[in-house]
């Protein structure tokens, strides 16, 4: 009669056992990461839509993965990034950061990054004084600004032009692309005259 009792134990045991793994075993891990967009663009709500696709899109296709990425959207105008960003990594612990759009606004966002060890992922900043071999913590998946002075310079090569006029923004942007034209006008012998315009 011990043994039909020990045996039930055991069973329920064993039951209860494998109920507690399997309810670990669909537990996630949640990642956190911050968006920063600015949903009053075009762009940014084009980006908001696939950023959320390509989320659910992965679950679905991947849907053992035990590690879950929590995506925290901003909506965030040039006045707010760097709010933004300090409401995402001091009060949301977030471990990366997706944005923002415009270049002026990831270098703030890069030095807060920097700060704090948070890699920040930019897909559509493209200065070239960004260097992601000067930040260890930014990632550009985008080309910068400097493979389009190729294009610019056979223009210029086209239509056999020997001097041209940049007007250019003079902000770390608008410099950021003046040595690369240079480079690009002098293989093909055509000299420039800088013109900065500064917006104040």
């Amino acid at each position: 009669m011990a043994k039909p009792k020990q045996f039930v134990a055991l069973m329920i045991s064993f039951v209860l056992l494998t109920a507690i793994s399997c309810q670990l075993s669909t537990l996630k891990d949640q990642v956190r990461v911050g968006v920063i967009l600015d949903l009053n663009s075009k762009v940014g709500r084009i980006a908001e839509r696939w950023i959320s696709m390509a989320h659910t899109d992965f679950y679905a296709l991947n849907p053992h993965y035990r590690t879950r990425l929590a995506l925290l959207i901003r909506n965030s105008t040039s006045d707010v990034v760097a709010a933004s960003q300090v409401d995402l990594i001091k009060n949301e612990q977030v471990h990366a950061i997706i944005g923002p759009q415009r270049s002026a606004q990831a270098k703030c966002v890069i030095n807060l990054g920097e700060k704090a060890e948070i890699p920040i992922i930019s897909f559509s900043a493209t200065s070239p004084c960004l260097s992601p071999t000067e930040t260890p913590f930014f990632i550009r998946t985008s080309h910068d600004d400097s493979f389009q002075v190729r294009a610019i310079a056979d223009i210029v090569k086209a239509y056999g032009w020997r001097e041209v006029i940049p007007i250019y923004e003079d902000t770390d942007y608008g410099n950021g692309l003046i040595p690369y034209l240079n480079d690009a006008f002098q293989a093909y012998n055509a000299s420039e005259c800088l013109i900065d315009v500064s917006f104040h």
